[in-house]
């Protein structure tokens, strides 16, 4: 969800999404989730990364580099579109 989220607003290379998708099914490991987009970033809310009034994401830019990228509520909620 977090480098689709990354490659739409620019964030992670393009492709990268599709990569570590085709790792996971080579491995048998799931790939989606039965959570909708709004209880995944409500959970998000109280996530021991939070801040003050948002939270640290840890975002792929490619494949084996990845940074923290601190965003607001109102930051994450525009990013998943909700």
């Amino acid at each position: 969800m977090i480098s689709d989220v990354g490659e739409k607003n620019g964030i992670t290379e393009k492709g990268t999404k599709d990569r570590i998708i085709k790792v996971l099914e080579k491995n048998n490991l799931k790939i989606s989730d039965t959570h909708s987009v709004q209880e995944i970033v409500g959970a998000m809310s109280v996530d021991k990364k939070r801040t003050g009034n948002g939270i640290k994401l840890v975002m792929v830019k490619k494949i084996g580099e990845s940074f923290v990228m601190p965003v607001t509520n109102e930051e994450l909620k525009n990013i998943f579109g909700v």
